[in-house]
């Protein structure tokens, strides 16, 4: 994949290297913006430093920053209304099962008794999310795609694959997924 020009909440237009500013970086894909499962995950994203990880959303730069100052989120949030970067990164439609289960039931209570709570569904709500890490080259060299709507790396999941492609200019092996073969 070139290294496309994307929106962000703020309606700026900038290329996904800008945002990496030639360091490892982290991509957050968030399933949709009333997700109980993707406000989870930017709670507990929150302390990562901005200049380190960005979300994507389907949403439009006005929806992004609403959801930005309610959940006091303080990373940039790509606008792909068009789900053009979720095709990229091989990220697509869940299965029946991978939507409504028992463990995204189970989950969805955990999450809850969390203190987070659904919103109204902002686009498509089947999408699945994921996160990847590029190295200062662009290259992704860690994915972690959703095997479930309820599942979502962990902050310190990202955290290690940032610090080891810090540590190293070659991808890792076994870790960049085969879907996903982006290049910033």
């Amino acid at each position: 994949m070139p290294n496309p020009i994307v929106q962000l909440h703020t309606g700026e237009a900038v290329t996904l290297a800008t945002l990496a500013n030639g360091q490892p970086h982290a991509i957050v894909f968030l399933r949709h913006l009333g997700c109980i499962f993707c406000r989870e995950h930017v709670g507990m994203l929150r302390d990562v430093p901005a200049s380190q990880l960005t979300f994507v959303a389907m949403a439009t730069p006005a929806e992004a920053e609403r959801f930005r100052a309610e959940l006091k989120v303080p990373q940039a949030i790509i606008c792909d209304p068009g789900k053009t970067l979720y095709a990229e990164f091989g990220l697509g439609e869940g299965t029946l099962g991978q939507l409504f289960s028992f463990e995204t039931f189970r989950r969805g209570i955990r999450a809850s008794m969390a203190g987070y709570r659904s919103g109204r569904p902002n686009a498509d709500p089947r999408v699945l999310g994921g996160s990847f890490v590029v190295n200062a080259e662009g290259d992704v060299v860690w994915s972690r795609p959703s095997l479930n709507a309820a599942d979502n790396a962990t902050a310190a999941e990202i955290l290690a694959a940032l610090s080891a492609a810090q540590d190293s200019t070659a991808p890792h092996a076994g870790t960049a997924s085969t879907s996903a073969t982006a290049r910033l």
